[in-house]
């Protein structure tokens, strides 16, 4: 079964410009949205400002290692899937950075299906655990899911959601106490 990738946005870290090049060319012909980096400091810093859904990085890095760059993606996106590198013979530090939360490593070198193969897995697994939260929220009576009411503002409120609800993007919600942004923050986050 193969999974669409577009729409998916994907940091790569490599600090090998062929390889790097050559990684590129392979997503983008899947469909990724590429965004790369050739050391663990600038990778650390785009995290930072950008929103992704993969993080595809090696392991030996110039300025910072790939275990750091690891570190500081899953303590800012818990649901980020990283996918880790590594040269041949570096499985013990694979196996250490799994245990930090990357989802998968593949070994250098290694071929193209091979990569394509492992993406899926994580994109579909992440795609499953999503799933299965929302159900989960869904199903909590305490937790109220729609927007109610039909006056001109509440219908404003609605096309907002549903327009931003499938982008990726940040939103900020204001407004006094008690009048409902957490609510909106759910309905943008379950549609």
């Amino acid at each position: 079964k193969n999974i669409d990738f577009r729409n998916q946005r994907v940091l790569l870290v490599e600090d090998d410009p062929e390889l790097r090049a050559s990684l590129t060319g392979v997503l983008e012909g899947l469909s990724f949205e590429v965004d790369s980096a050739a050391d663990g400091l600038a990778a650390s810093q785009k995290i930072k400002k950008n929103v992704y859904d993969i993080l595809l990085t090696d392991l030996r890095l110039p300025e910072l290692s790939g275990e750091e760059v690891v570190c500081r993606a899953r303590a800012l996106y818990p649901d980020l899937i990283i996918l880790v590198v590594t040269g041949y013979g570096d499985v013990s530090s694979a196996v250490r950075v799994m245990k930090l939360g990357a989802s998968d490593y593949i070994q250098k070198p290694f071929l193209r299906e091979e990569l394509i193969l492992r993406l899926e897995k994580a994109v579909e697994e992440r795609r499953l655990r999503w799933r299965s939260r929302a159900l989960h929220e869904r199903s909590d009576d305490s937790e109220m899911n729609d927007l109610i009411g039909e006056s001109p503002a509440m219908r404003k409120v609605k096309e907002f959601v549903a327009s931003v609800a499938s982008k990726r993007t940040t939103v900020l919600i204001l407004g006094e106490t008690g009048t409902g942004k957490e609510v909106v923050a759910r309905a943008i986050h379950n549609n």
